[in-house]
């Protein structure tokens, strides 16, 4: 009998381990170094872009955010729908994140087998129902920008040091041409939903963006966001739409570009290209 219990309990010891300590599932790892975008040009624009992160679905369900260039874990295997969305940091800033509602998703079905890698470079497209409201890439004769009486600097195309065959929009600050002030031509109804101010720029000065509001009686000057100087190209997602919907009483606005000499340079060059301003 003896010999009995203590067999049981060595039973019982063996399988409450197991309890304890189950077997581990063993992850796959998904691997997004970049994402980019395709566009049709003539009529969506240059396919430039800053996609900062990757928003990961798999079968519908929430895997999380990582900041690209990532490579997580997940624990799934076999058949599965994964989902990859593109992710920007609003205004800039590093702690706004949000999916850039005007880009499609990725999908694709993946047969996932434990520990091993699987690459993607997601190319995404603009959303079908995105209304492309007003664009500027630099390219025509003309300009849809308009001189402000209080610029002392002219905005000029000039060929894109980078990229052969493209230009850009180009000014110019110095001590007897200390200002720049810009408008879009058109101005535009308030429309209600989601609003993004897409633009490529390089700049050794600081840039105020800001929208020229259209109410009854008046219009007023609202600054909205200043670039800090950058010595590359780079983009920016700017959000209007969130700012021009609490704003009740305005008709109409218009987007104006300002800059004024502060550096200590004898000379501060600014390029501007790839102007989009987008809604549904």
């Amino acid at each position: 009998m003896k010999i009995f219990f203590t067999y049981l309990l060595l039973i019982t010891g063996l399988v409450s381990c197991e309890i304890i300590n189950p077997e581990e599932e063993i992850p796959v790892y998904i691997k997004v170094n970049k994402a980019t975008l395709s566009t049709d040009e003539g009529v969506q624009g240059a396919n430039t872009s800053k996609i900062a992160d990757i928003w990961v679905n798999v079968d519908g369900n929430r895997q999380g955010t990582y900041e690209i260039p990532a490579t997580f874990p997940v624990l799934s295997e076999g058949s599965h729908k994964l989902t990859l969305r593109a992710g920007i940091k609003v205004n800039g800033i590093a702690a706004s994140r949000i999916i850039y509602p005007f880009f499609n998703f990725y999908e694709t079905n993946v047969v996932f087998n434990p520990d091993s890698i699987y690459e993607f470079q997601p190319v995404f497209q603009y959303n079908s129902s995105t209304v492309f409201k007003w664009m500027e890439n630099f390219e025509d004769a003309g300009i849809t920008l308009k001189r402000n009486s209080t610029s002392d600097t002219t905005l000029v195309t000039v060929p894109d040091p980078e990229i052969q065959g493209n230009y850009n929009g180009y000014f110019a600050l110095d001590n007897f041409r200390p200002t720049f002030f810009y408008e879009s031509n058109d101005s535009f109804p308030c429309p209600g939903t989601s609003l993004f101010l897409e633009l490529d720029y390089k700049n050794e000065d600081y840039i105020v963006i800001g929208v020229k509001l259209f109410k009854s009686q008046f219009y007023t000057y609202e600054q909205l966001i200043t670039l800090n100087p950058s010595s590359e190209m780079n983009k920016i997602y700017i959000d209007l739409g969130s700012y021009l919907n609490t704003q009740t009483d305005a008709l109409f606005y218009s987007v104006y570009f300002y800059a004024s000499k502060q550096s200590s340079l004898s000379k501060a060059e600014f390029r501007i290209d790839n102007i989009k301003l987008l809604h549904f």
